[in-house]
């Protein structure tokens, strides 16, 4: 009889170690999807750390050093997060600002390969200085000139030309989309850190109270 009590009690023992088992391999899993989210989130969001949320700071916060600690590297994050923020709206402005530019080129170069399908010459005017121009008759279609920026201006085939600033204006639309989504999200670490860093100092200030009682 005793040994039948222990053969069960023995089994018992075994089926919750097999269930702590698949509970430590199950965290064990969950924790490596949440670092692999992490990696992904920094590698779409240009590396901008996520910020530092606290959901039970007074069992989490002690000590009162712990606090000051605490409230000097969140206010430390916050800096880096607002010269990131001008970072990125500095980046957005800059390159939201050649679009037009470089559609009104693609136009233009669209313009000239219809007048070479249509044949003939083509009357136009170009600027030799401010306010003044001079008239030009064009009868050469095949190639046309952009600048590259730095002074540089190189000639290309009419059709690699279009198709360059094609590409260079969908880049520029990509790379629109990416900093809007960047600074959208920075905007919640932000909002987040300045959440987090009233919650520090209001706990420190309590816990400085505490301590003087």
């Amino acid at each position: 009889m005793k040994t039948k009590n222990l053969f069960f009690f023995f089994v018992f023992v075994d089926i919750d170690e097999e269930k702590l088992k698949d509970e430590q391999t199950q965290k064990k899993i969950e924790e490596k999807k949440q670092i692999s989210k992490d990696d992904d989130s920094k590698k779409i969001h240009r590396g901008i750390p996520k910020a530092l949320f606290l959901n039970d700071i007074r069992n989490e916060i002690l000590e009162i050093e712990d606090a000051e600690q605490l409230l000097l590297k969140v206010q430390q994050q916050y800096t880096k997060y607002k010269l990131m923020e001008s970072s990125l709206h500095s980046q957005y402005a800059q390159i939201k600002g050649k679009i037009p530019r470089l559609e009104e080129d693609l136009e233009m170069i669209y313009a000239l390969k219809k007048k070479k399908e249509q044949g003939g010459e083509l009357t136009t005017q170009f600027k030799v200085a401010d306010l003044v121009y001079s008239t030009a008759v064009v009868e050469n279609f095949d190639y046309v000139s952009l600048w590259l920026g730095a002074n540089v201006m190189l000639e290309y085939p009419i059709d690699e030309a279009a198709k360059l600033l094609e590409n260079n204006i969908s880049n520029a639309k990509k790379t629109i989309e990416e900093l809007l989504s960047d600074i959208n999200y920075l905007k919640d670490q932000i909002t987040t850190t300045e959440v987090t860093i009233s919650r520090v100092y209001n706990h420190s200030v309590k816990l400085n109270r505490l301590k003087k009682k």
